[in-house]
Order: structure tokens, then C-alpha cells, then sequence
């Protein structure tokens, strides 16, 4: 892979985690709309999937005194 296809796939890659997909879609074209879709099911299931105390362990508030 040459150095501007490294760049530009890095530029794709950071333009799907952060834009909305019409931004995506205004920028990159239609083609790549099911790329942006994909991306985002698969964030959505991965963040669903955990729950915060599993991750984190139970938590107890500290009062202070």
C-alpha cells in the first residue's frame, strides 16, 4: 500500500468514527454508506453488550466522614 492510500484510509477510518452519515456520505459518496453503517452496528452492539458493573465492579459512594 502505497503512503496515499495509507492516508487516505487513516482520513476514511477517523471520518466514520466522528462525522454523521451525511456528512460521511457528502464526502466519501453513496459507495461507502454501508461501509459507515456496518461500522456503527458494530460499535452499537460491541458498547451494548457491557454493562457497568461488570465493567467497573460494584461501586459504593464514599460519604466522607
Amino acid at each position: 500500500m502505497s503512503k496515499t492510500d495509507k492516508n487516505w484510509h487513516k482520513g476514511f477510518e477517523d471520518d466514520v468514527k466522528w462525522m454523521s452519515r451525511a456528512v460521511f456520505i457528502r464526502k466519501h459518496g453513496i459507495y461507502y454508506a454501508n461501509f459507515f453503517d456496518q461500522y456503527h452496528e458494530e460499535l452499537q452492539d460491541d458498547d451494548s453488550s457491557v454493562e457497568p458493573q461488570s465493567y467497573w465492579g460494584h461501586l459504593e459512594m464514599d460519604d466522607g466522614a
